[in-house]
């Protein structure tokens, strides 16, 4: 079965690249309006679906693709995987530390988000508008013979793909299809397993009336996956002709633990986390809550420039160098509203060592906060806009440096040691009675097997 991600599956990344999610300036076409020359609105009007087959969808993509290939023009030798276009501008590629900071100074390019800082990977979705629209997408001989993703089947809609970001043992994914179409129809499940696993669909048939739903489930059960590595596979649902076909990508990635990315909490004094662990044994736990430091200056004016594209210094910019230990969890830096001049917006903004930019863009308003792992950083803090009246603050950058020195408080996780059986679900309770009142904490959950720490939830926490 070909795909567009098939000579991905099992293949690991050249020596020195990774994957990147690269977002471009031009709408997707779910969300253009209009008003460039030549080419009309392909955003539905509330309450429509998006139709994909129009000329005026046609004549966008052609100009997304048109743009794509000027900027990936400008950087050479980038190995693209993914293209995006409906809900998302933008493509995912295999890049050096070189081509990566090329690229983030590239114009038209808004942002690019390395995979190492995200749970999941870039694998191709399905918008939400294809999802809503009951259109899947496949890859299809696009115009100049280009491998591209394109409208395939309009009586199935399925979720876009599945993924799984810390597969500890074997877990069960449950999905869901439509039936968009007049007729009812039958399909068969056809899988692309990831290499490294084995995969089960249940049930491997559907016959779905029209405007009927369908549940099914898969099982991933890892074999010799290597951890902390993505695997790649497909699964497709087809009728009996194959007339009628619709594709999700498969990503897997092996853990020795399942838990909770983050937990954030404002006013708590506990919280209950459920993990799963791969392993026959025993589950320990601990926990650690860190303050964080200050440090300030004074910034003067405004600075409204693109400064992903041109970092530097000034009076409405400061440059903080960072560094992380090796062997620390990471060092959270933020800026927050509250510190600041209320309807000030202060951005945050941060490189490392070979000049690539590790957060994917400002979020919005004030708060903006980003994880540093082992390396050394520029951070910068930048003063974007200020209130009529007001032209000067002094800024305050926070830095949590989670493992870096004895924590402020370490909070109680019970039970502290259970045993576990492999992919079994099994409860904590983490609780920080001593937490300073009002104050802001940035921590960790620490899961180990009995001889070595082997995963980790991060806990943020406004006593």
């Amino acid at each position: 079965m070909a795909s567009a991600h098939a000579d991905l599956a099992g293949k690991p990344a050249d020596a020195g690249t990774r994957m990147y999610l690269v977002k471009l300036a031009d709408p997707p076409v779910a969300t253009y309006q209009g008003g460039l020359k030549g080419l009309v609105r392909t955003a539905p009007s509330p309450g429509d679906r998006l139709k994909t087959g129009t000329n005026a969808v046609r004549a966008y993509l052609r100009h997304l693709d048109a743009r794509r290939d000027e900027i990936l023009d400008d950087v050479s030798g980038i190995k693209k995987v993914y293209e995006y276009n409906y809900a998302f501008n933008g493509f995912a590629a295999l890049l050096t530390a070189r081509q990566a900071a090329e690229l983030s100074a590239t114009p038209g390019v808004v942002s690019l988000t390395r995979d190492k800082a995200d749970p999941l990977p870039p694998a191709p979705v399905q918008s939400t508008a294809q999802e809503a629209a009951g259109d899947a997408r496949h890859p299809a001989a696009a115009d100049g013979g280009r491998p591209r993703q394109e409208p395939f089947a309009r009586d199935i809609a399925a979720p876009g793909r599945i993924a799984v970001g810390d597969l500890a043992a074997r877990q069960t994914v449950t999905r869901t299809v439509t039936n968009v179409g007049t007729d009812t129809a039958t399909y068969c499940a056809t899988l692309q397993t990831p290499p490294g696993y084995k995969a089960q669909v249940t049930p491997q048939r559907l016959t779905v009336a029209p405007g009927g739903s369908a549940t099914y489930r898969v099982t991933f059960t890892r074999t010799d996956a290597a951890y902390g590595t993505f695997s790649y596979g497909s699964l497709t649902w087809s009728d009996a002709r194959s007339q009628h076909r619709v594709t999700s990508p498969i990503a897997l990635r092996a853990a020795h633990v399942a838990a909770p990315f983050e937990i954030a909490l404002e006013g708590e004094r506990s919280t209950a986390l459920t993990v799963r662990a791969d392993w026959k044994g025993e589950l320990t736990a601990r926990a650690e809550l860190y303050k964080s430091e200050k440090i300030t200056g004074t910034l003067t004016g405004e600075d409204p420039s693109n400064f992903a594209a041109d970092p530097h210094t000034g009076d409405a910019v400061a440059k903080v160098p960072v560094h992380v230990p090796d062997g620390a969890p990471f060092t959270r830096v933020g800026v927050y509203a509250a510190d600041h001049v209320p309807g000030s917006k202060m951005s945050l903004y941060a490189f490392d060592g070979n000049g690539v930019r590790i957060f994917p863009g400002p979020q919005t308003g004030s708060d903006d906060y980003l994880d540093l792992p082992p390396g050394d950083y520029d951070v910068y803090v930048v003063q974007e806009d200020m209130p009529k009246g007001t032209d000067s603050q002094q800024y305050t950058l926070r830095l949590w440096k989670v493992g870096q020195g004895p924590p402020a408080v370490r909070p109680t996780v019970g039970p502290a040691t259970r045993p576990v059986t492999p992919a079994t679900l099994r409860g904590l309770t983490v609780t920080w009675p001593d937490a300073a009142r009002g104050e802001q904490y940035v921590g960790i959950v620490e899961y180990g097997d009995g001889s070595r720490p082997v995963g980790l939830t991060r806990l943020a926490v406004t006593a």
